[in-house]
This record gives C-alpha cells, sequence and structure tokens, in this order.
C-alpha cells in the first residue's frame, strides 16, 4: 500500500513539475474556450463503452523527441485506479502498463515499435515523452496527433480536452464532447420529391441536419426509408447514381416499401447531409396516388455497442399520373395489342358513362371494323363499333379502387380468333381520350414505331466512376429479330466517349441468337462500333426469338468521358436506318480516393516477401480508419518501418469506395527475412555432361533457412522450383528430383527457383544426349558415354591450343589406330570407315584421304603417348565440343549415325 501511495505521488510530482513553468499546479477541465485550437474526433460515442479518442493539435514549432506532452481529460472518461498484477512468471504489470498500450502519438503504434518509456498520470490527466521528434518544415501545416483508447462510465456527461506542451503559450482545449445515452429524433428531415406522379420515376433529394457533438464516421451510419405506399423498383440498380452529398454510394437496397442507403461520407457535427436519388436510378411510385405518410430511421452503429436509431415521421402527397399507352411491339408492319391507361379520383364522379377514344388518323382502319376491348382484370372482352376516327366505350360499373384504367383494344375475326392490331407503315401513333363531348381531347404519349430498328428495353452500365473501363449490358427487342441482324447494326457513343481504334476478339457477345455465345466480327469508326453478324451466327432455331442480349465487356477497351457531369448514353441502329434507339442518360459520377498501402514504394499484393526491411507508406484520406496488427489506427497516418528477420504484419485499410469495410477490407501479409533460399544441384553436377539415355534426372536440394517454419516453407516452395517449366515437388527434406526428356544432341536445361520474396534464380546446365567424351585439362580421369576410364596421360594446352591423346579421342569415336615407329619422322594412322588420316610427330602436315592439309599446331609424345590438337579431329569428323572454363572442362558430342 505504502508502495502504491508512493508512486502517485511520485507522478503527481512529475505533472505539476511540469506544469510549473506555465504558472499553475493543477487544472479541472469544466468549459471549452469559444475558439477552441484543436479537434477531437470521437469513434464510439456512445456510453458504456471503449471509445477511440483522436486528438488533433496544430503545432507551430519543432516538437523534439523525449518532450513532454500533458494530456487533460474530461470528467466523463476517468482512469482507472493504479494496481499491480503479478503473473506466473512473477513479471509485474501496472495500471499504466495497460494505458500506456492504448496511447498512439502520430499514429505510431509504439507497442512493438518504439514503446513509451514512461507514463505518468494523476486524477484526470497523463503525461509521456515524445516517442520521436514532430519537425515543421515551412508553411505546411504540422499536427500532433494523439489516439487514446478510453471508456466512459456515464449515462450522459459533457466536457473537453485539453493539451499541454512547453511551446504553447497556454493549455489548447477542444470544444465540448456530449454522450448521450438516448440521442434525440433527427432534426430538419425533409424529403422533396420532384415529380410524385404515380405512374413515372422520380428525382429525390432527401436532407437532414446531423446536430449531435459527436462524429459518424462513414460507412457506419444507415439511412432506412419505409413507406406506407408501393415504390416502383427498379429493374437495374445502379447504386452508385445515388449521391450523399456528391458522394457516390456503393451500396443501396431497395424493395417495394423500403429504401436503405448505407452514408459514404464521415459526417461531423452540425453538417448537413443532401442525398439525391436521380430518376435515372428508376426509382418511382406504383398505381396508388394521396397522402402517404413515411418512417426515416438513421442507424447508427458503433464498434462495441448494438445500433442507435434517430427516427423521424412525415408525409407526402402523389399526384395521378398522366395518360400514356403501351403496346407489344413498336416495329411497322407487326402485329400488337395496345394498352391505354389514365389515372382518375374515384372520389370525384364522372359526368358521362362513356369515354371516347380518338384513334391515330395515321392509322388505315376501316369504318364499321370490329374492334373489341376490356377493362384491365375486372372485365370481359366486348364489341365496340369504330365510327369517325372514334370509339365510344362504356365505363365499367365496378370501378378500379386505385382509379387506374386500363383499357385493352384487340380484333376479332369472324372464326372468334382473338387477333391483334397490324401496326401501320407510319413513324408515331398517338391516341386521345375524353369523357364527354365538351370537353377536349386529352392526348396520350406517343408510341414510336420503326421498321428497321432494333429498340432497347433496358441497359445496365457496371460503372459510373470517370475514367474506369466498363461493363454494359443491353437487352435489345424487335419482332423480326434475325432478320435485322443480316446485315449487323451499330452501336453508337457519343464524342466525349473514348473507344479504341480496335475491339479486342470476345469483348463484344451476342446471345440469344444461337446456342451459344456469338463473338461478332466488329470494326471501330470515329466513335460507332460497327457490328458485323454473319449467317452462320444466327441459328435458325431461334428465329423465333424477340430478345437479344449485347454485352461490352471491359477488355473492349472502351472508356468513360474524362470529365465529371457527362452524360453517359449509348444507341443501337440498324445498318438499313438512321434511325437510333438510345438508352437511358446517366451521369458520369466523380471517383473516390482509395486508401492505399505501399511496401517500399511498390504497390503491395496480398502475400508480399522481402529480403530488405521495408518500409510501410500510407496514401489516405485525412479522416478514416485502419487496422495495423490488430490494433485500431486512426488516419492518415506516416510512414512505418518493419523489423529485420522474420516479420508478420496484417493489416487492411478502410476503403471509401466499398461500403463496408468488415466484409471489404484489404488484408496483406508482409515477411520479411534476410536469408535466401539456397539451392544445391546434386544431378547433373556439372555444367556439360554427356548423357547417352534418352531421358536425365535431376536431382537436387534446398536448405531451409532457420527463420522460416518448416510447414509454411515447404508450402512456400512446393510451387518455386521448375525444370523445363516443369514443377517440382519438394520433400520435407528439402529434396527434389524430375526426370526430363531429351531431344538428340545439346539440351539446355533451365532450372528455376523463386524464392519467398519473389526473387528468381535460374541454374543453367547443358546435357549432350548421345555418345562422345568427357575430359578436364591436367586430370588423367575421362568419361566415355558417362564411365570413367583412367588416360595415359593428361590433356593439356600448348600456346593457347588444347591438346588431347590421339589413340584415346579416336579409339573412343571407333576409329582404329596404327603407329608407325620405324618411319622418319614416327608416323600414326588413323582409319575410320573409308578415311585414312596420317599424321606425322613434329609435323603441320597431314594428309585426309591423300589430301595434304596443314595443322595449327604439330603433333607430339607426351609421356609415350600422342597428343594432336583437339579441334583436327573435331573438324574432321563434324564433331560438338564444349568448353567450361571455370574448371577447364571438354565434353565432346560425337555425331549421330543413322
Amino acid at each position: 500500500m505504502r508502495s502504491r501511495n508512493l508512486i502517485k505521488c511520485l507522478c503527481w510530482f512529475v505533472v505539476f513539475s511540469l506544469l510549473g513553468s506555465v504558472g499553475f499546479s493543477r487544472h479541472i477541465v469544466t468549459y471549452a474556450q469559444a475558439d477552441p485550437q484543436c479537434k477531437a474526433f470521437v469513434r464510439n460515442p456512445f456510453v458504456k463503452t471503449e471509445s477511440h479518442v483522436l486528438l488533433q493539435v496544430p503545432v507551430d514549432g519543432t516538437i523534439m523527441e523525449d518532450d513532454w506532452i500533458v494530456v487533460f481529460l474530461p470528467e466523463m472518461y476517468p482512469i482507472p485506479a493504479y494496481t499491480e498484477r503479478r503473473d506466473e512468471t512473477g513479471m509485474v504489470t501496472t495500471t499504466q502498463d495497460n494505458v500506456r498500450r492504448q496511447i498512439m502519438v502520430n499514429f505510431l503504434p509504439l507497442d512493438p515499435f518504439k514503446p513509451l518509456p514512461i507514463l505518468n498520470y494523476a486524477e484526470n490527466s497523463i503525461a509521456f515523452p515524445m516517442p520521436r521528434a514532430l519537425e515543421v518544415k515551412g508553411n505546411t501545416p504540422s499536427y500532433l496527433l494523439i489516439r487514446i483508447s478510453l471508456k466512459s462510465f456515464n449515462e450522459e456527461a459533457k466536457g473537453c480536452f485539453g493539451i499541454w506542451h512547453k511551446s504553447f503559450s497556454s493549455i489548447r482545449y477542444t470544444k465540448d464532447i456530449e454522450i448521450t445515452d438516448h440521442p434525440d429524433d433527427l432534426s430538419n428531415f425533409s424529403i422533396t420529391i420532384q415529380n410524385p406522379v404515380c405512374n413515372e420515376v422520380t428525382d429525390w433529394d432527401i436532407t437532414f441536419t446531423h446536430s449531435y457533438p459527436w462524429v459518424v464516421y462513414k460507412n457506419q451510419c444507415t439511412l432506412e426509408l419505409f413507406f406506407q405506399k408501393t415504390l416502383k423498383t427498379p429493374m437495374c440498380c445502379v447504386n452508385s447514381r445515388i449521391t450523399v452529398n456528391g458522394m457516390p454510394v456503393y451500396e443501396a437496397k431497395v424493395s417495394d416499401k423500403y429504401i436503405s442507403i448505407i452514408l459514404p461520407i464521415t459526417i461531423q457535427p452540425n453538417d448537413t447531409v443532401y442525398i439525391h436519388i436521380p430518376a435515372s436510378y428508376q426509382l418511382g411510385f406504383s398505381d396508388e396516388y394521396g397522402t402517404f405518410d413515411y418512417v426515416a430511421k438513421v442507424s447508427i452503429s458503433s464498434v462495441l455497442s448494438s445500433n442507435h436509431k434517430l427516427v423521424s415521421k412525415g408525409s407526402f402527397d402523389i399526384a395521378p399520373g398522366k395518360p400514356f399507352t403501351t403496346s407489344t411491339s413498336n416495329v411497322v408492319g407487326t402485329q400488337a395489342q395496345y394498352s391505354l391507361y389514365w389515372y382518375c379520383d374515384p372520389e370525384k364522379p364522372i359526368s358521362s358513362k362513356l369515354v371516347d377514344i380518338l384513334w391515330p388518323s395515321n392509322y388505315p382502319i376501316k369504318e364499321n371494323t370490329d374492334m373489341y376491348y376490356k377493362w384491365g382484370r375486372y372485365g370481359r372482352i366486348n364489341k365496340v363499333l369504330f365510327q369517325n376516327g372514334a370509339v365510344s366505350v362504356p365505363l365499367p360499373t365496378d370501378l378500379p379502387a386505385n382509379g387506374k384504367y386500363e383499357l385493352v383494344f384487340t380484333e376479332f375475326h369472324q372464326d372468334r380468333s382473338n387477333q391483334q392490331f397490324t401496326n401501320p407503315p407510319v413513324e408515331t401513333l398517338q391516341f386521345a381520350f375524353r369523357y364527354s363531348t365538351e370537353e377536349d381531347w386529352v392526348h396520350f404519349l406517343p408510341l414510336v414505331i420503326d421498321a428497321n430498328a432494333l429498340h432497347i428495353e433496358y441497359a445496365s452500365l457496371s460503372s459510373l466512376i470517370i475514367e474506369d473501363s466498363f461493363n454494359c449490358e443491353c437487352n435489345v427487342h424487335s419482332e423480326n429479330l434475325f432478320e435485322h441482324l443480316t446485315e449487323g447494326f451499330i452501336v453508337h457513343f457519343p464524342s466525349h466517349y473514348h473507344l479504341p481504334t480496335e475491339i479486342p476478339y470476345q469483348s463484344l457477345a451476342l446471345y440469344g441468337v444461337g446456342g451459344d455465345t456469338v463473338y461478332p466480327q466488329v470494326e471501330v469508326i470515329q466513335n460507332t462500333i460497327h457490328v458485323i453478324v454473319l449467317p452462320e451466327d444466327l441459328n435458325q432455331r431461334y428465329k423465333d426469338d424477340k430478345d437479344m442480349r449485347l454485352e461490352i465487356h471491359p477488355s473492349s477497351g472502351v472508356i468513360h468521358p474524362d470529365s465529371v457531369g457527362s452524360e453517359i448514353q449509348i444507341g443501337i441502329e440498324t445498318k438499313t436506318t438512321h434511325s437510333i434507339d438510345w438508352t437511358d442518360r446517366w451521369v458520369l459520377l466523380e471517383p473516390q480516393k482509395r486508401s492505399t498501402v505501399t511496401l517500399s514504394q511498390q504497390v503491395m499484393g496480398q502475400n508480399e516477401w522481402c529480403i530488405q526491411a521495408p518500409w510501410l507508406h500510407f496514401e489516405t484520406e485525412e479522416v478514416g480508419f485502419m487496422y495495423l496488427n490488430g490494433t485500431f489506427v486512426p488516419l492518415p497516418i506516416e510512414d512505418i518501418p518493419l523489423l529485420n528477420g522474420q516479420h508478420t504484419t496484417y493489416f487492411y485499410v478502410g476503403n471509401e469506395v466499398e461500403s463496408s469495410y468488415t466484409n471489404t477490407s484489404n488484408n496483406f501479409l508482409v515477411k520479411v527475412d534476410t536469408e535466401v533460399i539456397h539451392c544445391e544441384l546434386l544431378q547433373p553436377d556439372k555444367d556439360w555432361q554427356i548423357v547417352p539415355t534418352s531421358t536425365c534426372m535431376i536431382r537436387g536440394k534446398v536448405e531451409i533457412p532457420i527463420t522460416i517454419d518448416h510447414s509454411e516453407f515447404v508450402s512456400i516452395i512446393d510451387q518455386s522450383i521448375k525444370v523445363q517449366d516443369k514443377v517440382c515437388v519438394v520433400m520435407p527434406d528439402g529434396e527434389f528430383q524430375i526426370e526430363i526428356p531429351l531431344q538428340k544432341g545439346k539440351n539446355d536445361i533451365f532450372i528455376a527457383i523463386t524464392d519467398w520474396a519473389g526473387h528468381t534464380q535460374i541454374l543453367l546446365r547443358h546435357v549432350y544426349h548421345g555418345r562422345g567424351v568427357e575430359l578436364q585439362i591436367g586430370s588423367k580421369i575421362g568419361y566415355i558415354n558417362g564411365r570413367e576410364i583412367s588416360l595415359p596421360t593428361h590433356p593439356t594446352i600448348v600456346r593457347g591450343r588444347t591438346f588431347v591423346p590421339l589413340r584415346f579421342l579416336a579409339e573412343a569415336f571407333g576409329a582404329f589406330v596404327q603407329y608407325k615407329g620405324d618411319a622418319k619422322p614416327p608416323r600414326i594412322q588413323i582409319q575410320k570407315d573409308n578415311d585414312i588420316i596420317e599424321l606425322a610427330m613434329g609435323s603441320k602436315t597431314a594428309t585426309i584421304n591423300g589430301k595434304e592439309i596443314m595443322l595449327e599446331e604439330a603433333p607430339f609424345v607426351q609421356e609415350s603417348s600422342a597428343m594432336i590438337p583437339m579441334y583436327f579431329l573435331i573438324d574432321t569428323w563434324n564433331m560438338e565440343a564444349m568448353w567450361e572454363a571455370v574448371e577447364r572442362r571438354i565434353t565432346i558430342g560425337f555425331p549421330f549415325q543413322d
């Protein structure tokens, strides 16, 4: 107990001594100053949980290493009382040790890289020396960054942090930090719908203000909207069209009565959040109209706590829709069934019991034509008389409750079969309706028809981010699809697109026109892609199909425009017409920055092995997070050196582009080791070797460095030894072997060994498959076809020329040697097949089949053996010689005889 009191007194003495220079000895933070001189970011603002508090202090001058820093904490974050604990080894750890491990300065994890040498604290202040200097260079702003893990035990509290250094004129405070167990409702929440019509998609604007004193980090806040009214959901969701304060969203979910959007931005206190959903997202309302309620929830997740929801309720009005018409076909000359839609208020009485439909004047239908109609799903087919270009249809007695009217027209023949009308040879048809003769005609939206066009039913792009290659999919429809494809079609792109000069094969595909995927020929002309469809591409078994899917892969090289806000649109045109059917207009979004990590200035892969100890270099956003070896680290962060020897570092960086760091984090494994793999090649043991057999066994052994675990080493090296591009299996003791087939004559065998740092070393062996001899200058040991023999004398070099024992080389090649010692001078005769060679000792003149030739050097006698220039017999009998300079070894291969 006395020891504990003594340590506390010592701590107080150090802290008060440090503060003595500024004229006070104790300070309890109660109120924040009006103009705070530093900032505090609290990651987890909820009560009774551990919070990561980041303090950002502007620095005017350089802070030296070992300078003392004092941090004053608000009373809501009490420091635990001093305790001591002894483990089973007898080592004593204190509360100070635990608190010290929770402190990071300028985001350097101090344990194990450079732990704080001292940490003193008393009541609600802590003091520690700087682990390294913080320099201020020129006008570049510098910040002292301190991260502390704290835990609050108060239900509701308010206070501020203070930081002191001897270069500060006074303690620098943050704004008040407030924590609350039950956050209030959302403030200033509103939903604006620019065109609230029930049968059309619309633009949405959602705004609310974050008025609480804590920071909500990106990807930890979700906006949820629940509607009483049914939504008209998009056919293909491109979530990045939704923006939050101009930032694209990468995760959004939509159902018939529910929208969920994960916010991609960090929200500071009192920030206004503006969410925009463009009409191109295809979010609208279904059949009902009127006043409808909604419930908005902002769900905020915390690191150690369950979600907290802020709730707001409201309502909005939906107006009746505009009339429009649809058809099963919009191609000239094909059969079609027309459906006319409009909306009426069921609470307002309709004066007339009839509705008049004005038939388009360019539709060639004869008078007294039988026409049949039905009212949606609540009536049977009835006949009506067509007179004076119009038809009068009685309204149904059971009016639809939702006010949506659907009137379908068909044609009946005498055989009572239900037939569809045939589209006339015009470009557009436009219908009109009225309820009584006193009213004006109300025109419906026109139906565009074209005999020679393909029509895009819907399209989607995989990316709406600038400078990205993208994947485009279009569903293209035509009643006579195969007929329109016989001459191919054209894909149009706006002029601000970037098209390559050539589209790679298989980067543009067609589906639905054959049993397999069709990869047509393509040609780029200006800003169009001309697709050439050959007759053999069209499988006639599918000729009745009306739909085709066109897919343009990212490998095509088609690139988005390079300016933010450009419109994204593509069009389809047949070669027989100039009518282009365009997709919806989409807006190109600005790309988001990605947090990246490099290793020694090289972009990291999933697994990195290094010979030299590298630095981890971070390029991050100003606000973010990462985990390094399981330790939370706020961003930004400076370069971090790794240790020598084997060292493993797991880390992942929160990525703005992705929606959730828990599922889409980047995991890297960095291992540093100063030792390289050493390989001993046991066979072949020489650079050149004669192998009479048709295969050669390659054997070697790899030494396992002591710093690498054996099982891990085997898994790494198992695929890293290749002979002639064939993978060798490494045995547990490091040995490997593989049998390689040989070609006749010279064979170059490459043994490639890749170590865990990614460096590859190549060992080269030369093997001669066939017959031959091996000699070494100065050695009486020779080899014939790999068999060792003793030589009467050793090969030698005289005046730069290599001399070998004549009888050994000639007889090994199958020649007969006769020595004529009684001749003056002594002569040697060599006979091989029909060739006769004669040499004279000491003379440079020789004869081959009676023809005289000159030698570069004369033969001589060494240890009773005749020595001749090696290249004389090699050139005469077309042998092949290989020279190994290091060991002065000669390998002579005999020519093959069929």
